[in-house]
């Protein structure tokens, strides 16, 4: 019963991230983690050479 109420609370958990206008949010985040990486690497290629 413990796992198929875990994966039941899973699946509700999704949707209502789903349903929420939280995601654009994360993916902002996201995106901005992203940018950051790839700064970090183009200023240690530069600092390499």
């Amino acid at each position: 019963m413990d796992i198929l109420k875990k994966s039941n609370t899973r699946g509700i958990f999704e949707l209502k991230t789903c349903e929420k206008q939280e995601t654009s949010e994360q993916d902002v985040i996201e995106g901005r983690i992203s940018a950051t990486m790839a700064v970090k690497s183009l200023i240690e290629i530069f600092e390499g050479h």
